[in-house]
């Protein structure tokens, strides 16, 4: 039942993001506009669109899932560099914790929870550190 509920979700979240593609509909609760775009294959009601690319698609538009996808190309590649460099356990973790984060945030929207991105933040800030030259 979620995943089917899921999927509407980002059917759901697509439409919108043809309404409005460049600018998206802004940085708000999106109960109201899942509401207006709801399908009849849903499952259940949602706050958010349960995916890192389609709520930032749909919030910022593509200026914004284009901000979005460098940031996270350049912060893994970064971690990821890091972890060559090094090898050092911090680089390591921080690279566990990007990739766990990117598959999560395929099924969720990973920012709605301050815990989970307060993570992100800290491991790669670590592993950065670890590879500072």
């Amino acid at each position: 039942m979620t995943a089917v509920g899921r999927v509407s979700l980002w059917k759901s979240g697509w439409a919108a993001f043809q309404a409005r593609p460049l600018t998206g509909w802004g940085l708000e609760d999106a109960t109201a506009l899942i509401e207006r775009y709801r399908r009849s294959d849903a499952t259940f009601h949602a706050g958010h669109f349960h995916d890192n690319w389609v709520q930032i698609g749909v919030t910022t538009g593509l200026v914004g899932l284009l901000a979005y996808g460098a940031w996270m190309a350049l912060a893994g590649w970064f971690v990821l560099r890091a972890f060559r460099n090094t090898r050092s356990p911090f680089a390591a973790a921080g690279l566990g914790v990007w990739v766990a984060f990117q598959v999560f945030g395929l099924f969720d929207w990973a920012f709605g929870d301050a815990e989970v991105a307060n993570q992100l933040f800290l491991w790669i800030g670590l592993a950065l550190a670890s590879g500072a030259r």
